[in-house]
């Protein structure tokens, strides 16, 4: 029992390879969520998630941001996680629903959301 404890609490350390400074492109969102996608294929959930948002500027325009990054549950019923270059943290659903995603994802962004969907 105290070795699955173990296991369990190292868990996303077994899967996520930490990327380094030099292996960065600019813009390269989309590139990390394909890698994080393939490390994190054991899990029993797995989605890149595309995003924009929109950021207001001092004057009074706003400008809209890509983002892309991985959603994930590691196991049937947890709640499902974003990860990207920042690390992971875990969202308030656990709903695999794109609307309750999106929703939850809105709770933790600081600018409003825009729109998302899923890479098929």
């Amino acid at each position: 029992m105290k070795q699955w404890l173990i296991i369990f609490a190292l868990w996303p350390a077994l899967w996520l390879t930490p990327m380094r400074a030099d292996d960065r492109l600019p813009n390269d969102c989309a590139v990390l969520a394909t890698r994080a996608f393939e490390n994190l294929k054991t899990a029993y959930w797995v989605k890149i998630f595309s995003f924009h948002i929109e950021i207001p500027d001092p004057n009074g325009a706003k400008t809209i941001v890509g983002h892309a990054l991985v959603l994930w549950q590691p196991f049937p019923h947890s709640k499902v996680h974003a990860y990207d270059e920042n690390g992971s943290l875990e969202l308030s659903t656990h709903s695999n629903d794109l609307k309750d995603i999106m929703a939850s994802l809105q709770e933790v962004l600081k600018y409003p959301l825009v729109d998302g969907h899923f890479w098929d």
